[in-house]
């Protein structure tokens, strides 16, 4: 499973308004708790800090009580981590549709093709079918 995670270590989340981000803490807590890790562990596997993790689970910053929506990054990295869908969480967030996101994956893949020719070509494969991963 780390082989198809992000390597991207962008942490930094932006404010906006959540359609619901306590259901998407809510979420991100019962997928976990169901996988059996603790929060460091969680985040490791996420490629996020495990205090960001814990913020995103309680649905808002705790320095200000703002809602908090992770980036288009970070919600890529937990569908990966947690096997979920996409489409499951980006309903919860004002992240604009599913095609937005899968134009923002499309786009992310492509520019790969400069930066890992063989992790693009693997990513080919796997959108094509022609790989099981």
């Amino acid at each position: 499973m780390n082989s198809k995670r992000s390597t991207v270590n962008e942490q930094t989340a932006y404010l906006a308004e959540p359609t619901d981000a306590r259901s998407l803490g809510e979420i991100l807590k019962r997928e976990r708790i169901k996988r059996g890790l603790s929060l460091r562990a969680a985040g490791g596997l996420v490629g996020i800090s495990h205090s960001y993790l814990a913020a995103l689970e309680n649905g808002a910053d705790p320095r200000s009580g703002i809602p908090l929506v992770p980036s288009k990054d970070v919600i890529t990295k937990i569908c990966i981590a947690y096997d979920l869908e996409i489409s499951d969480i980006s309903t919860l967030l004002n992240l604009g549709s599913e095609e937005d996101l899968l134009i923002y994956m499309a786009r992310k893949i492509h520019n790969l093709k400069a930066k890992d020719p063989a992790k693009y070509r693997r990513m080919l494969n796997i959108v094509m079918g022609n790989s099981e991963e």
